[in-house]
């Protein structure tokens, strides 16, 4: 089944993880040929998770891209790097479910649409068995369904999808739990704004004392960008409680009592039992003020746990996925933004994927005060480094430029052999009125 997409006429540039990869797909081109590609996602700027024939690959194009859109492309160039130019669309998204319905010959209603279109968006083949089992999936689990939401049903289905997609239950608590996505960049700034609410929280009958060292405990999680390390990486980690699940349920097999060590200084566990504490409060003792505030902190709270439930889940290893995606909470000049870190897979002879040190893709996106936009990627093949920095204006690219050195000797000093140190700009700038970029230092070992 073909779901179609309005294609604009340019190229996608695709370069391989392994030898393996590309002897396993270029077998199988020549040049000329014509083939549809699916966009899956859109990994960063300019760079787009494309599947066709059934491999995923990374791919450079500028194009207004469409996460789920169906493109047909033409083999211009095997390369490397492998080039296909893309040949035009053939009408939009609504006009396509449409006749992909038709085809299928089933009822067209919103809930139909949404799981359409949630299958093209998770890359997965659009036919009657995975339609009907979806559909048949949550009409079991017995929620009220709102025809007439088109936006509720489809976060409902991505949502549904997504838990799929990590090998989770589909039921109406994990449904509530987790978010379809994790959006890019928002814990640090949620993480910063909940210690802050709770910083200014004035609740009768409540101990103001321990929201206020709760807040404090916010605050000293999230570290500094200049103190970006591997080891306070996996300090932060800790520290949120990403694992609380599983390292509590691996204590009680053990035929253990009370709690693992360093499981109850865990943020997540705080955050649930002080949400516990609010649901118990008596709400006749408050006044409308009261129970606005209330809510307030009950919404902040709800919406920071369902960020770190699905941090969680976007760790977990599922199979076909291409990189372990985290979001690293920071702060910077005092101001909390978030790092999003990728760690691609290195794909085995047998077909197996891990995370190789020695051979190694990782891409690094955030957006500090002062130095705008930044995106690094660094490439490990037999412990060979080549590193490429993107930022956000012509200035800032010089200022990176000139501590190419340090990131050299830092990368040295991890036991690599840097071939290259590369610092461009940003296609799409982001101007942030700063003259003179603050230094700093991101020092991410792997």
């Amino acid at each position: 089944m073909q779901i179609h997409g309005p294609t604009p006429s340019g190229t996608l540039r695709f370069n391989f993880s392994s030898d393996t990869q590309r002897q396993a797909l270029l077998s199988r081109l020549e040049k000329g040929q014509p083939l549809e590609a699916r966009v899956l996602d859109g990994v960063s700027e300019g760079r787009w998770a494309i599947r066709f024939m059934g491999h995923t690959l990374v791919a450079e194009s500028h194009l207004p891209l469409l996460p789920g859109q169906i493109v047909q492309a033409r083999v211009a160039s095997l390369g490397p790097p492998l080039v296909l130019s893309l040949l035009g669309g053939s009408g939009s998204e609504t006009a396509s479910i449409t006749r992909a319905l038709q085809d299928l010959g089933i009822l067209d209603d919103a809930l139909n649409r949404a799981i359409v279109k949630g299958l093209v968006s998770s890359g997965r083949p659009v036919d009657l068995q995975n339609l009907h089992t979806l559909r048949d999936l949550l009409l079991g689990l017995g929620l009220p369904l709102n025809l007439e939401d088109a936006e509720a049903l489809e976060q409902m289905v991505r949502q549904a999808l997504f838990l799929q997609s990590r090998g989770l239950p589909v039921t109406p608590d994990t449904l509530n739990a987790y978010l379809s996505h994790l959006p890019a960049g928002a814990l640090g700034g949620l993480l910063e704004s909940l210690g802050d609410l709770l910083k200014s929280f004035r609740l009768p009958g409540f101990d103001r004392s321990t929201l206020q060292s709760l807040a404090n405990r916010i605050e000293q999680t999230i570290p500094q960008t200049g103190e970006l390390t591997g080891d306070t990486l996996k300090t932060l980690l800790e520290t949120l409680g990403l694992d609380l699940e599983g390292r509590l349920a691996a204590w009680l097999a053990a035929g253990n009592k009370g709690l693992p060590d360093g499981l109850d200084n865990t943020l997540k566990l705080a955050l649930l039992r002080l949400q516990a504490r609010l649901e118990n409060l008596d709400l006749s003792t408050l006044d409308d003020s009261g129970r606005n505030t209330l809510q307030n902190l009950q919404d902040r709270l709800g919406q920071t746990l369902r960020f770190l439930n699905t941090a969680q889940a976007e760790a977990l290893p599922a199979t076909g996925r291409e990189a372990l995606h985290l979001q690293i909470p920071l702060y910077f000049n005092e101001q909390a933004t978030t790092a999003d870190l990728r760690l691609f897979y290195h794909q085995e002879k047998d077909g197996s994927h891990r995370l190789d040190p020695g051979n190694l893709r990782l891409s690094l996106s955030l957006n500090l005060t002062g130095l705008g936009l930044l995106r690094i990627e660094l490439s490990v093949a037999n412990h060979h480094a080549v590193c490429n920095i993107r930022a956000a204006d012509d200035e800032k690219t010089a200022f990176f430029q000139e501590t190419a050195d340090e990131l050299k000797t830092a990368l040295e000093k991890c036991g690599y052999t840097v071939s290259t140190i590369a610092c461009r700009t940003l296609k799409e700038r982001d101007d942030d009125g700063d003259e003179h970029p603050p230094s700093v230092g991101l020092d991410l070992r792997v």
